[in-house]
């Protein structure tokens, strides 16, 4: 099966959370025709191996959608661990084309599989670098091992993401010290903070406040393919 052929990303803009203007648009994976993630099937690809076949493909569609458009933009693709301990070298051709046509490309890894080699995690982050791609660690809450100060300092990724769960969970508690730990470990390696979920006003300025340099979130944009984008007025540009 050429799963290329059911797929249709949809972008959601990240931000800045000081001041206005987009950074990146994250290209989310959709099947045609749907506007949710599919998570029981990527657990499934994951398990088999078959996340690898998908994940390349998926980059392959994004390059096509940038290709539809006038600008370049810096676009955000996602990556299980998996894949990048099965099939590194297939992956990085795709991203690397991709980034021919793209202003910056950011590989996001995944937490949703354990990173079974750190090592080997940590020489396609400089892989990537070399050729000017950036890396952010997708979902980073404790315990999860992107949230250890040894993993990280191996990896050192550009970006570390605060997981939306743990945003929410800390807005509704009023909590900030869970996030700052987040944020601590990023300025550690001197990586950007961004915090995904945003859906209110309220939550975007909570973010901000504790130190996420870029905001993500429906209220922001709820994701859409790249023609429909829909961002609201002073968030993005």
């Amino acid at each position: 099966m050429d799963v290329a052929k059911y797929i249709e990303p949809h972008f959601q803009p990240i931000v800045w959370s000081k001041g206005t203007g987009s950074y990146a648009y994250e290209a989310l994976f959709r099947f045609k025709g749907s506007d949710t993630l599919p998570m029981h099937l990527f657990r499934r690809w994951e398990k088999s191996g078959y996340v690898a076949v998908v994940d390349c493909a998926m980059v392959r569609k994004v390059h096509e959608a940038l290709q539809g458009t006038r600008g370049m933009y810096r676009v955000a693709v996602n990556v299980s661990a998996r894949t990048l301990a099965l099939a590194p070298n297939e992956y990085f051709k795709e991203v690397t084309a991709l980034a021919k046509t793209a202003r910056r490309v950011i590989v996001e890894v995944t937490e949703t599989y354990p990173v079974e080699n750190a090592e080997a995690l940590a020489a396609f982050v400089a892989r990537c670098k070399a050729r000017q791609i950036y890396v952010a660690l997708d979902d980073c809450k404790p315990p999860h091992e992107f949230c250890e100060s040894a993993f990280t300092g191996l990896v050192k990724p550009h970006f570390l993401k605060i997981d939306g769960e743990l945003l929410a969970r800390c807005f509704l508690a009023g909590s900030r010290e869970p996030l700052r730990d987040v944020v601590r470990l990023a300025r550690a390696i001197g990586a950007v903070v961004i915090a995904e979920w945003i859906d209110s006003p309220a939550k975007r300025d909570f973010a901000a406040g504790v130190g996420a340099n870029m905001l993500q979130g429906d209220w922001i944009a709820k994701p859409a393919q790249f023609g429909n984008l829909t961002v609201r007025p002073g968030e993005a540009a």
